[in-house]
């Protein structure tokens, strides 16, 4: 993550500093707040890199800025904190529409998982049925 920002940042032509690396990097903790200025500075790159990865091909095998967010967990860096605020606050934008072939994917997939929860929810009282034998 801390890569991809640091090149991004680069490409800018507003490098990060050692220290500002430094500070990205350490854990997030209300103790010991970012900068401000940093913080500005930082959110529009981790924005652009974000709204690239969501336009590209996703045919590419490569692990993405938004991929590494997964990863974070035991040490929550400044840098990730950063980017779940920008998520979050819907600094991003609206997700595009879906349409032809990916909206029937995703309306078919709906309808069959309540299909299966129906199906689910039936098996589960048939069985309580037969366990307690009601009539």
């Amino acid at each position: 993550m801390l890569l991809a920002l640091s090149v991004e940042a680069e490409a800018a032509g507003l490098p990060l500093s050692e220290t500002e690396k430094k500070m990205l990097a350490a854990e997030a903790t209300p103790e010991k707040p970012m900068p401000d200025d940093l913080k500005e500075r930082v959110k529009p790159l981790i924005s652009t890199i974000l709204q690239r990865e969501r336009t590209a091909d996703p045919g590419t095998n490569s692990i993405g800025f938004s991929d590494a967010l997964e990863w974070v967990e035991p040490d929550y860096p400044n840098v990730a904190a950063l980017a779940e605020e920008i998520i979050t606050s819907g600094g991003l934008g609206d997700f595009p529409h879906l349409h032809g072939g990916r909206l029937i994917k995703d309306r078919a997939q709906l309808v069959g998982c309540a299909i299966a929860l129906v199906v689910a929810l039936m098996a589960i009282g048939l069985t309580i049925s037969f366990l307690f034998d009601y009539r």
